[in-house]
């Protein structure tokens, strides 16, 4: 008995020892948090291959094409940010002179022109000659002149003359378009120079003279690029301080001043020689090789590449429209006369991609295309003289100077000049300015 006793006792020992080994199994083996997630993801997988497998037999077995998520690639490229060049010539800009002194507008429109200089005087009236049968303009002083913007439409230049005994003084100026500031230049440039940049708008050349002066825009520091000999003599008028502006008086001459081109990465030079603006000549000014041009050439203005040049040459009773290249070769003639007997061609200018030469002839405006050959007068006008042409787009600025059926200037001077322009689109002509002159706009 006590043996079964002891037994059962032994039994009922193994049972809770067994009981209890399976209770610490339990807990051993309770699933954790972690493997309820994976356990989860398993079944949100599952199910969304078995959708797409009933999606499949829903269209005859075949899985659809997903459409493509757009990229935003083509936004980047076209970013202007991203180009690491030098900001565009912003449109619009345009410098003039009005009432003898330097104006400037950003949108070419009156209400928002700023007065750069405030001391101008030039020209103040005229005097009837009648020795001469003329009437002889009357200046005062300072006379200032709008010469060019630079490449980049950041910078305006623009002289400064005073002519009169015993003061003879020309100075040279920058207005920094971004700035709005004004500084001098240290150059004795010529006060009727003109001046030519350099492309990257950090240089430009201008004539004193007869020498070529390259002035450095940023240092403010000029040399002599050339020295040249004058040919011939015009009674002590040299190429700088001419007190009498080409467009303000009816005796203007209508060739529009010198020539002066600046091919750089060769080294070129191209100027007139005399202060009548012939015996143009070209200077490797490296080497100094010189090129003679035909003697009767005038004022030639070379195309925006600089590979070619136009110039008008009176041929007896005709005008000839004459191209030729860099070194003065003659590469093509066209007879101007045929389209108008009296035509004079004065003042030519370039479109921007040198296919099209503008120009003045007597009281009009024409156009000639180099691949077409082709004259076509674009605007004509009676009393009143045509002069100072600056193209941008297909739109060309140019001042009208106004004199009556007699050649007599208006009585109030402000009434002398206007600047107009004339779209070619639409061959419409407006007036943007009066009382202004020698515009020059920011192509």
């Amino acid at each position: 008995m006590e043996n079964e006793t002891n037994n059962q006792t032994q039994l009922n020992s193994d049972l809770d020892n067994v009981d209890a080994q399976e209770f610490d199994m339990s807990k051993e083996q309770k699933p954790s948090n972690k493997i309820i997630y994976i356990l989860g993801l398993v079944v949100v997988v599952v199910g969304f291959a078995a959708w797409r497998v009933l999606r499949a037999s829903n269209n005859g077995g075949v899985e659809p094409t997903p459409t493509p998520t757009p990229t935003v690639t083509q936004e980047v490229t076209l970013l202007p940010t991203l180009t690491p060049t030098l900001a565009p010539q912003p449109q619009g800009k345009i410098a003039f002179i009005r009432n003898g002194n330097v104006w400037f507008s950003p949108t070419a429109k009156d209400s928002d022109t700023v007065q750069v200089t405030k001391d101008g005087k030039c020209l103040t009236g005229f005097d009837f000659n009648e020795v001469n049968d003329l009437y002889s303009p009357n200046y005062e002083y300072p006379c200032y002149r709008s010469l060019s913007w630079s490449p980049n439409g950041r910078k305006f230049l623009y002289s400064r003359a005073i002519i009169q005994y015993p003061v003879y003084e020309n100075k040279m100026y920058i207005y920094d378009y971004s700035s709005q500031d004004t500084y001098e230049l240290n150059t004795e440039i010529g006060y009727r120079s003109g001046a030519v940049w350099s492309a990257d708008s950090t240089k430009f050349v201008g004539r004193k003279e007869s020498s070529i002066i390259l002035v450095n825009v940023s240092a403010r520091e000029s040399e002599t690029l050339l020295d040249f000999d004058e040919t011939g003599s015009c009674g002590g008028a040299s190429g700088g301080l001419v007190p009498v502006y080409d467009e303000e008086a009816r005796s203007f001459q209508m060739n529009n001043g010198h020539t002066l081109i600046w091919v750089e990465d060769q080294n070129l030079l191209v100027i007139d020689t005399n202060c009548w603006h012939t015996d143009i000549k070209t200077f490797n000014y490296s080497s100094g090789e010189v090129y003679e041009w035909p003697k009767a050439v005038i004022r030639a203005v070379a195309s925006p590449d600089n590979s070619q040049a136009v110039a008008f040459v009176n041929a007896g009773d005709e005008s000839e429209l004459h191209i030729y290249d860099i070194f003065g070769n003659l590469l093509h003639q066209y007879s101007f006369f045929n389209e108008s007997p009296n035509a004079e061609g004065k003042f030519p200018v370039w479109n921007e991609d040198g296919s099209v030469v503008h120009f003045v002839s007597n009281e009009e405006i024409w156009s000639f295309n180099l691949e077409s050959e082709a004259f076509t007068r674009l605007y004509e006008t009676e009393f009143a003289y045509i002069v100072h042409l600056s193209m941008a787009d297909d739109t060309i600025y140019f001042t009208k100077i106004n004199y009556d059926q007699s050649d007599k200037p208006p009585e109030d001077i402000n009434d002398l000049r206007n600047i107009y322009k004339l779209e070619l689109q639409n061959n419409s002509v407006s007036k943007i300015y009066d009382s202004a002159g020698q515009a020059e706009w920011c192509r």
